[in-house]
């Protein structure tokens, strides 16, 4: 991101975690991870900076408009 470039600032957005499910009996290799499902909810003007919490973060998102 160069100087003149501003990360989007987080409004109107709220985050409800719907399940967890830990990884390590699943997979072999996959101890301490866990997939999460959470709702996240734009409100109209909402914003949010894309990140992950570490270089191997992976997502998947689905958009619905209701």
């Amino acid at each position: 991101m160069s100087a003149e470039q501003v990360a989007p600032v987080t409004q109107g957005v709220t985050v409800e975690l719907l399940a967890t499910v830990d990884l390590g009996p699943e997979v072999q290799g996959m101890e301490g991870r866990q997939l999460r499902m959470r709702m996240v909810t734009f409100e109209p003007g909402g914003s949010s900076a894309r990140f992950t919490t570490t270089m191997a973060g992976r997502a998947l998102s689905t958009s619905c408009r209701g």
